[in-house]
Parts: C-alpha cells; structure tokens; sequence
C-alpha cells in the first residue's frame, strides 16, 4: 500500500490523474451529445442552478453514480434486443414487456428527477405525484418550453402494459392499447419499439453521463474538489 501511494504521488502520476478528471467530462459529454435531447436537459440543469446555485446537484448525485444505473440500465437491453431481432407477435410482445421494463427501472427514477428541477424553476414545490401516469401529466405540462424531455403517452402506455390492457393486430403489425381512463389507440409495433428506445436512451445513458459531466465538471472541477483529490493521492 505505501508503495502505490509513493508510485500516486508522483509528479507524472499526478499529471496522469489531472488529464484522466479533465477527459471524463468530455468523453461524457461527447456521448451524450449524441442524444438530441441532451442541450435541453443542460439547458434545465442551468435553468435550476440560476435560481437555486447547486440545486441540481441533489438531483444528479445518485444518477452520476454507475453502481446505481448499472442493474437498471441492463435489466430492460435483452427485450430491447429480442424486439429488434424478432417479427409478428413475438416482436410485439417483446416490445411490451420492454416498454415495462423500461418504464419501472429507468423512466420513472428520471421523472422524478426531474420533478425536483421543475419545482425550482417554477417555484412550485407541490407533492410529486406517486403515480406514473399523473407524473407525466403534471411534468408535461411544468416542462412545457422543454419539449420532448417527457413522453406524455408513457404513463397510459406504461399502464396498458402492465395490465395486460392490449391486443395484436397482425394485418397491420400493431397494438391496440387502453387504459381506464384512456380510449382504445391502435399503435404500430415499429413505432412503439421507437419509442421504447427514446425513453431508455434518455433516462439510462444519456441521463447518467449528462449527470457525470455535471459533478466532473461543473462540481468537482470548479469547487476545487478534483484538486483536492489529487493532492491526496
């Protein structure tokens, strides 16, 4: 152990762990950049840190961590992958019960984090609803100048498949879905495996690296945290 912190602190080991925190960031932002939606979601975080400095960081902190989003991030991959790789109605199957996967393990965490970053940029600090489908509803409409950072049909949707609220239609290789409160709406499977991919893209990947490029750069860099952490190796 005294060996490797005499090997840490020297001058070019240093150097080396200098250029390693300044690259994460920007190999984090170059992959979630590739995410049409990621200049929206920095232009929130901004958005929350001009009113309330830092705030985001209560948001962010937990998604910035890999051990928190790795299970989440892998559970739904293999019925992702099963939609693309299938046909008919093993396809559509496969796309609903991704769609679920999808929804508990990743969209609805990010939903709620959401939640916090719209309190604070409309100074409304009501009790996040419990429910997904409310929860989408109310964050559409605080979210309004953010467009296309909520799925305002994932909330039914997520429901219709949870409750087993479809059926196939193999003439048209589509799903007709409801939910209690929601008509019946004939969905092509295509686009409804689309979607699946948006919603997992947003709220996994490109969510957690938005967040590791927040709390390396903007926090750890700009605090004197990275430094900080240098020095003590």
């Amino acid at each position: 152990m005294t060996d490797l912190r005499q090997m840490v602190a020297a001058p070019s080991m240093q150097q080396e762990l200098r250029q390693l925190l300044q690259y994460l960031p920007r190999a984090a932002k170059k992959e979630a950049s590739a995410n049409p939606n990621y200049p929206l979601l920095l232009k929130l975080i901004s958005k929350a840190d001009e009113q309330v400095p830092l705030i985001s960081l209560a948001a962010l902190f937990n998604a910035a961590d890999p051990t928190n989003n790795l299970r989440p991030q892998c559970e739904p991959l293999d019925l992702i992958e099963q939609a693309e790789n299938s046909k008919g109605e093993d396809r559509a199957k496969a796309v609903i019960r991704a769609y679920l996967e999808v929804a508990e393990w990743l969209y609805k965490p990010y939903l709620r984090r959401l939640w916090l970053l719209s309190c604070v940029i409309t100074n409304d600090w009501r009790v996040r609803p419990e429910h997904l489908g409310n929860l989408v509803v109310q964050l559409e409409r605080r979210l309004a100048d953010y467009p296309s950072l909520v799925e305002g049909n994932a909330g039914w949707r997520r429901n219709a498949a949870a409750h087993g609220h479809w059926e196939y239609v193999k003439a048209e290789d589509a799903l007709v879905m409801w939910d209690k409160n929601r008509p019946q709406e004939k969905v092509p499977v295509k686009e409804l495996l689309s979607q699946v991919n948006s919603m997992y893209q947003i709220s996994g990947p490109t969510f957690t690296l938005v967040a590791q490029l927040y709390f390396f750069r903007d926090f750890m860099w700009n605090t004197g945290l990275a430094e900080a952490l240098i020095k003590r190796t």
